[in-house]
């Protein structure tokens, strides 16, 4: 099938459809505990009458496992309408990184374009949304022909989907910053200065990568004198002044990127596991869109190459993973389906030449260094905040070599030929 979006299973869903959006400030009690957290979410959705009706046994939950955010359940209620459905339950501090209702009206707009599943529930601290049917990636299966080419096919078709923007100022990450510094026991005996970087004013309007790295990058490079020291030098050895440099000029050089600059919806975080494959329907489909905006195509593509070439397990990059061949694969692919479809925008279409090859290439390369660095610093973040069991000084370490490694061979003569 040339058009891949997510699909909502429609068995068993009530003749009018999906139950309406609820929506509660009560907050699920997280714990370790698996049962007092299921619990916890049943008190929720009675509470605000969603599916109230439904004897507790007959709910089942599965703890889905691989987040480094948030916690996820599956919960399945076999013969009742919406169900199954996933259960996020946000990760601690995560809300610092993530304007959460900017994310749930994102979402309800990529459901009215059949991008996403829809948003059943949001409640204090997590939401309830459809399930995605199918089997979640991994790198191995990225690397297949087939299915990397259905990959490129569903990212061409999200950049160019036109999507109905939601008018509603995004909260300012220094309001997220100082709302969370009043709660918690570790506020800095100095007031915390962020950087005066520029808010959208509408949702889905602006690009918003630069702003996001630049937002991180304060908050990352303060960290140190905000809480207790960590037992890893490696955040201390870091050269603020010089890497605030060095992201300029990477930002000055890739705003000018003639064939992967153009401004997009982009998803923004697909690695393997947030890629759907339901071999039985054709289907590719993206979940998780906590990070998703409008922004360069060209990052989007190539953090999702980076991805696939990055170990979760061990914490490692693959070398050579994907091969040079295996992206000029995917790039063609995504060009392809980009000029061969009637609803691209003509400022996408890309007359794929031979030629031109090795600079696309070369600009998808910036990018990536690019994504490794954006993750650096949403690691060393997320290393102070997050009670998720994850080693996340060692993945800022290692995105911030890779960052390093790629920035050199950018720098070279050689890779500008």
């Amino acid at each position: 099938s040339a058009e891949f979006f997510m699909r909502h299973s429609a068995e068993g869903v009530p003749a009018g459809g999906v139950c309406p959006m609820h929506k509660t400030s009560a907050k699920v009690t997280t714990s370790s505990d698996v049962k007092t957290e299921t619990e916890s979410i049943l008190d929720m959705m009675a509470a605000c009458r969603f599916h109230a009706d439904v004897p507790r046994e007959q709910y089942k939950f599965t703890q889905l496992h691989g987040g480094l955010t948030n916690k996820l359940y599956k919960l399945s209620c076999p013969g009742v309408g919406d169900f199954p459905v996933l259960v996020r339950l946000y990760g601690e501090g995560s809300d610092l990184m993530i304007d959460r209702e900017r994310e749930n009206d994102l979402l309800k707009v990529f459901a009215r374009a059949k991008l996403a599943a829809p948003l059943h529930l949001e409640f204090g601290n997590g939401i309830v949304y459809g399930f995605t049917p199918g089997v979640p990636m991994d790198s191995n299966m990225c690397l297949n022909p087939e299915l990397s080419r259905m990959v490129a096919e569903a990212m061409a078709l999200w950049h160019r989907t036109k999507l109905t923007p939601v008018k509603k100022p995004r909260t300012p990450l220094r309001e997220r910053m100082e709302k969370k510094l009043s709660t918690t026991s570790k506020t800095p005996k100095s007031e915390t200065s962020l950087l005066n970087i520029h808010q959208h004013a509408f949702l889905g309007h602006s690009e918003s990568l630069w702003s996001n790295v630049f937002e991180w990058f304060d908050i990352a490079r303060k960290l140190p004198d905000m809480y207790s020291s960590p037992d890893d030098p490696f955040y201390f050895s870091i050269d603020w002044s010089e890497l605030q440099k060095e992201l300029k000029e990477l930002q000055k050089e890739a705003e000018s990127f003639p064939y992967t600059s153009q401004i997009v919806m982009c998803h923004n975080d697909l690695l393997p596991g947030n890629i759907i494959y339901n071999k039985e329907l054709g289907t590719m489909s993206f979940i998780d869109y906590e990070y998703a905006s409008y922004n360069p195509r060209g990052f989007d593509i190539a953090n999702h190459l980076a991805e696939v070439g990055f170990d979760y397990d061990t914490v490692t990059v693959k070398p050579n993973v994907p091969s040079k061949e295996q992206r000029i694969s995917f790039l063609r692919h995504y060009f392809a389906a980009i000029n061969n479809s009637a609803d691209s925008p003509a400022s996408l279409k890309l007359d794929w030449e031979d030629e031109i090859v090795g600079e696309v290439d070369r600009e998808v390369f910036a990018w990536e260094c690019v994504a490794n660095i954006r993750w650096c610093l949403w690691s060393i973040i997320q290393d102070t905040h997050s009670s998720i069991d994850f080693n996340y000084k060692k993945f800022a370490q290692v995105r911030w070599e890779r960052f390093h490694s790629m920035l050199r061979e950018i720098k070279t003569p050689s890779s500008k030929k």
